[in-house]
């Protein structure tokens, strides 16, 4: 079964709006069709595996195996109603980018490019400023990024933090450290 911070960034990746208190019922939702499926699986393997050999499934290595098995026939049904549409809808939605021909006007028009190559944001000259003045104590890359976010949350009319205060901050802060991850992991 897939964590639920995996469904968070899925519905995030899609464009999907969700509260958290949201997400945590469609987790909540999703484990328990789980849990059915989990049921399901292992009385249709244990009723199979009867008729194929005559016997009751007692040896501790055979039930094991059809747990096992049980267990990734429910992994894959959920992920196939819960994250796959989520990941096909992506797919749909986001142009196949051609490395070398992504531009600044491509980043600034997409709601996940500036995360991989906010080095193409062009600069809004009233956005620097703000991000030295609300967080001083970052150091580099994590201000870069975060002025090529705050342009492309700038240039299509999002909201974003603005002073001290904001509500919008933690999330914000998320998203730098999230690219900044992506970054270290490119890095290594």
């Amino acid at each position: 079964m897939f964590q639920q911070d995996t469904l968070a960034q899925a519905l995030h990746a899609a464009g999907e709006m969700l509260t958290p208190v949201q997400i945590e019922n469609l987790y909540n939702q999703a484990q328990e069709e789980w849990a059915d499926y989990l049921d399901q699986e292992e009385q249709r393997l244990t009723k199979r595996y009867q008729q194929h050999t005559g016997q009751q499934v007692v040896e501790s290595m055979d039930k094991l195996t059809l747990l096992n098995l049980t267990r990734q026939i429910a992994d894959e049904q959920i992920y196939a109603d819960y994250i796959q549409p989520l990941t096909d809808r992506i797919s749909e939605t986001t142009p196949d980018w051609d490395e070398d021909e992504i531009t600044a006007q491509d980043v600034l028009t997409s709601p996940t490019l500036w995360q991989t190559h906010w080095d193409l944001v062009p600069t809004n000259p009233n956005i620097p400023p703000l991000v030295y003045e609300m967080w001083p104590e970052k150091t580099s890359p994590w201000p870069a990024i975060a002025i090529a976010y705050l342009t492309v949350m700038d240039y299509q009319d999002g909201e974003y933090p603005n002073e001290p205060g904001s509500s919008l901050i933690p999330q914000f802060e998320k998203e730098i450290d999230q690219a900044a991850a992506l970054l270290n992991n490119n890095a290594q």
